[in-house]
């Protein structure tokens, strides 16, 4: 290390499925999309797209009845943060997605980083303050250990302090073990994307369900991208579920680490993380390091010379 096979940044797999269901939503020339917009068609074109989001990925999002279709995870995100009030602070574990702090940093947020959800839950914490917690977690790509247990005591000692749940990882994890958000009155919302779980990130494919109206969304139900949401659409009905297509790779996985413990380019700890896009382990160069004793490096370079040998668009 550094190796051109493994990267700090966790990057999008194009996955062949993918580009079997783009080359065919493209073949059908889908103008109808787009057509008779003065007769209101396109209005509902957001609701099977999230519907179906709720069937393949098994959250229970039923607690939440306001519901948006957003570029991503990234705009839900930037939405609620600059929505917060003035007084509010960010907390977020040490090692989390670095979206969260440069946008609230960005607009003058104060961020504390916390090592342990103990130390968050015994945190002197204000009724304006916001949690953003990523499950499947950013840190190491696994499902966040004893995350029930933690809202619960979180939500009995500090009941006003507002949790989000982003989940742009589901979908490329290949075992499943979702939360339910719906159980814990302290999460006020939950995201997602498509972008880790498709490689579709240049398609701006994900949605938001939050228990009070976020009025900046609002208009994300007539203003959306409709060629998105069908290609969002398709992509979940081609795999059925949030396990299938990561399971279908983890072979792949486990070889290309393997591949790489081999010639140096991973440390020996090195191990499959849940997220198949990711490896983890005990040691490493400081810039993979995403927490206390915690390493993360991204395997899509490897995975993608792997699948696509010859590389080039085909």
């Amino acid at each position: 290390m550094p190796s051109p096979n493994v990267v700090r940044t966790v990057i999008s797999l194009y996955y062949p499925e993918t580009r079997a269901i783009l080359d065919a939503l493209w073949a059908e020339k889908p103008h109808e999309l787009y057509e008779r917009g003065y007769e209101g068609r396109q209005e509902n074109y957001h609701v099977p797209f999230l519907e179906a989001w709720k069937d393949w990925s098994r959250v229970n999002v039923r607690a939440f009845p306001h519901a948006y279709p957003t570029a991503g995870a990234s705009e839900p995100i930037k939405d609620i943060i600059l929505s917060a009030p003035i007084s509010t602070r960010l907390h977020v574990f040490q090692g989390e997605y670095e979206g969260y702090s440069r946008i609230a940093e960005g607009r003058r947020m104060p961020v504390i980083r916390h090592e342990s959800q103990a130390a968050l839950i015994d945190a002197h914490l204000r009724p304006d303050d916001l949690i953003f917690i990523s499950d499947p977690s950013a840190i190491d790509g696994e499902y966040v250990e004893g995350l029930g247990a933690f809202l619960y005591y979180l939500g009995r000692r500090h009941p006003d302090v507002r949790v989000v749940i982003d989940m742009a990882y589901v979908g490329a994890c290949a075992r499943t073990c979702p939360l339910d958000p719906s159980a814990y009155p302290n999460v006020h919302a939950v995201l997602f994307s498509l972008s880790k779980p498709f490689g579709v990130y240049g398609h701006r494919i994900g949605g938001a369900f939050c228990r009070q109206e976020i009025p900046s969304l609002v208009g994300n139900k007539w203003f959306k991208n409709y060629f998105s949401l069908q290609l969002g659409l398709r992509l979940m009905e081609s795999t059925g579920d949030a396990e299938s297509l990561p399971s279908r790779y983890a072979a792949h996985q486990k070889a290309v680490i393997n591949q790489l413990k081999a010639t140096g380019e991973l440390p020996e700890s090195a191990e499959p993380a849940n997220v198949v896009l990711l490896a983890r382990g005990s040691e490493g160069p400081e810039a993979f390091m995403r927490a206390s004793g915690r390493y993360r490096f991204c395997l899509t370079p490897a995975l993608d010379r792997k699948l696509n040998p010859e590389g080039g668009t085909r």
